[in-house]
C-alpha cells in the first residue's frame, strides 16, 4: 500500500470543493480509505462512492497542472485519518 496527499489548486468558489485529497491505494491504483480537506479546516472521511475511481498515479498527477501528488508516509495519513469525520459525502 502507499499513502497519497492530492493538493488541488483552484479557486474555492464552493465550501463543497476540497483543497486536499488524501488516499490510502493498494497495488491496483483503487483507493481503500481516503478524505478530503477543505479550505475551512474541515476533514471528511470519503464513503465507499468517493473511492469508486482509481486513483492516477503520482507520476499522472504530475501531468495534470492543478494537481500536485506527494507520497506520504502511513503514519501522516492515520493522525489525520483519526480526525476525519464521518459523514456521507463523497463526489
Amino acid at each position: 500500500m502507499i499513502y497519497i496527499r492530492v493538493v488541488w489548486h483552484h479557486n474555492v468558489d464552493e465550501p463543497t470543493d476540497p483543497t486536499e485529497l488524501w488516499y490510502e491505494v493498494g497495488k491496483d491504483q483503487w483507493a481503500i480509505r481516503g478524505f478530503e480537506l477543505f479550505y475551512d479546516g474541515s476533514i471528511f472521511k470519503l464513503n465507499s462512492k468517493g473511492l469508486s475511481e482509481q486513483i492516477p498515479t503520482l507520476e499522472e498527477l504530475g501531468n495534470i497542472r492543478e494537481f500536485d501528488g506527494y507520497r506520504i508516509s502511513k503514519q501522516e495519513f492515520e493522525e489525520i485519518w483519526k480526525k476525519a469525520n464521518e459523514c456521507e459525502f463523497g463526489p
